[in-house]
């Protein structure tokens, strides 16, 4: 019963550092755009003439 409830609180543990490292991850995508890089082609919104 201990075991069970020490990997329930590591998934606790790694759902809450989740979205941190997807913030993280944004941020860096959006600093590699502004640098010039256009890696990731799906976020990049379609311009149109």
């Amino acid at each position: 019963m201990k075991s069970l409830l020490h990997a329930f609180e590591q998934a606790l543990f790694a759902l809450n550092n989740i979205p941190a490292l997807i913030i993280v991850a944004m941020r860096g995508n959006s600093l590699a755009k502004k640098q010039g890089y256009t890696e990731n082609t799906r976020c990049r919104p379609q311009i149109k003439d």
